[in-house]
Order: C-alpha cells, then sequence, then structure tokens
C-alpha cells in the first residue's frame, strides 16, 4: 500500500518543453532528443504514454506544443529537475 508521499510523488509533473514525437506505439512515445545515432538518425527517449499529464500539449505523434510528465519520468531521461522540498 502507498502512503501520502508516494501518491504526491507521483502527481508531480515536469514540463519538457517542446518536444517531436519520432515514433508512436500503443503504449509508449519516442521523444527525439536533439541528438543523432551512429548512423545520423534523430536519437531520442521513450516515455509512457500512462505518464504523459493530461494537459500535455502532446499525447500523440504529430502533437505540437510542450510535452508535460510525471517528474519521476523526466529525472529518469536524464532531466535536472528542482525539488521543492526542504
Amino acid at each position: 500500500m502507498k502512503n501520502q508521499n508516494e501518491n504526491q510523488d507521483e502527481k508531480r509533473t515536469y514540463n519538457i518543453g517542446e518536444a517531436q514525437v519520432l515514433v508512436e506505439t500503443p503504449k509508449a512515445l519516442l521523444i527525439a532528443n536533439g541528438e543523432t545515432d551512429d548512423q545520423g538518425r534523430p536519437a531520442g527517449y521513450w516515455v509512457p504514454k500512462s505518464q504523459i499529464d493530461i494537459t500535455s500539449d502532446i499525447q500523440s505523434k504529430g502533437d505540437t506544443g510542450d510535452l508535460i510528465v510525471a517528474e519521476w519520468i523526466a529525472v529518469k531521461n536524464g532531466f535536472e529537475v528542482e525539488s521543492n522540498e526542504g
């Protein structure tokens, strides 16, 4: 059973900003990270659709605007998230 702090952590969001969807699957989006792979193709990171906030402009391939995700997935993908605690 989750305690109240764990539930609050799940509700925190992070605005990644303008994002481009490279690939969409039934469960996730591959988001471009502005880099390229060894063969010159755009590189990126996966975001589970379940972790995209309902207020996000981007929900599927073809959408434009800001991508808002659960804070933990932003941290997992290398974004520096400032903590409001302490």
